[in-house]
């Protein structure tokens, strides 16, 4: 299994996610922060379990160069109750609203790969790098964080959205 171009970092982000195309096997997500072709935001595929080939559909793709969509990726469970796993993806160096490298995390239909709607969070000061971790806690919570590099040790960003 490759990227799609050497230099891609896929790989750098890998999770679990459950049974997503229903053949009775988990699946897998991999992400790839450094996208070298296309647009160069990054991206996260879904892979089958049982195959080890890309799901249709479920090849995920950042919205600007340089936002390393697919740091972290993470199964998110059934988030919108229509019975297959959804996904999250973490963009830790976006700009969402203007803010330079504020972060933002997603969750994703696993049915569709739609982005679910009310479900894109977004770092809320310049530099916070919000998505570059990304986890849930069993529904109905999805988080992110990042751990604080120029803060004291303890100084996290953490957001939690309740989705369900």
């Amino acid at each position: 299994m490759n990227g799609l171009a050497a230099g891609d970092l896929f790989g750098s982000s890998v999770a679990g996610v459950g049974d997503v195309d229903g053949d009775g096997l988990d699946d897998f997500f991999v992400g790839a922060r450094q996208q070298v072709i296309g647009p160069g935001a990054g991206y996260a595929t879904v892979f089958s379990g049982a195959t080890g080939l890309p799901l249709p559909n479920l090849s995920l793709t950042g919205l600007a160069a340089g936002d390393q969509f697919g740091r972290a990726v993470a199964g998110a469970g059934d988030v919108n109750g229509d019975g297959v796993p959804d996904l999250i993806v973490g963009a830790p160096l976006a700009d969402p609203g203007g803010l330079s490298s504020a972060g933002q995390v997603t969750v994703f239909s696993g049915a569709t790969g739609a982005a679910l709607p009310g479900l894109t969070l977004n770092g809320s000061t310049p530099g916070a790098s919000f998505g570059h971790s990304v986890a849930t806690r069993g529904i109905p919570t999805v988080m992110a964080c990042r751990i604080s590099s120029s803060g004291p040790p303890t100084s996290v960003s953490l957001a939690t959205a309740w989705v369900k």
